[in-house]
Formats: C-alpha cells, sequence, structure tokens
C-alpha cells in the first residue's frame, strides 16, 4: 500500500509469480524478495517448477509460469 510519507521506492513495486489460471485470466500471487531470488525451470513439457535460490519450493504446476516484478506500486 503506498503511503503519502514514504517515497516510491523499489520495494513498493513487489516481485509476483504468474501462473495460469482459469478461463484465460492469470493467477498472481505476491512473493517476498526480489524477482533474481528465484529460479524458474522446464522440468517437463507443459510443466514448470520454480524454487527459491535455497531450493525451497515455490510452484510446481502447468505453465507458463513467471516471477516477474510488479509493473505498477501497490
Amino acid at each position: 500500500m503506498l503511503c503519502r510519507d514514504r517515497l516510491l521506492t523499489e520495494q513498493t513495486y513487489p516481485t509476483l509469480l504468474r501462473t495460469p489460471g482459469r478461463y484465460g485470466f492469470p493467477n498472481a500471487r505476491i512473493l517476498p524478495g526480489s524477482a533474481s531470488d528465484y529460479i524458474t525451470e522446464a522440468v517437463h513439457p507443459g510443466w514448470v517448477l520454480v524454487v527459491t535460490l535455497d531450493d525451497g519450493l515455490v510452484y510446481f504446476g502447468p505453465g507458463p509460469a513467471s516471477v516477474v516484478r510488479s509493473p505498477a506500486p501497490f
């Protein structure tokens, strides 16, 4: 959430995990840290694995999936 007393900084643009959703609307989940803290790998055709640099499982499921910086602050 934006605050009047705080300038826009890198932290106001959260990291998002984008995955396929239903009816053509993708899902987006806020992740801690920056996008460079995550590894995305295609493990099987159509299946994606997203892990942290410390090998913590974040997502395993149908792709495409991506970890990106939010284009808008919130």
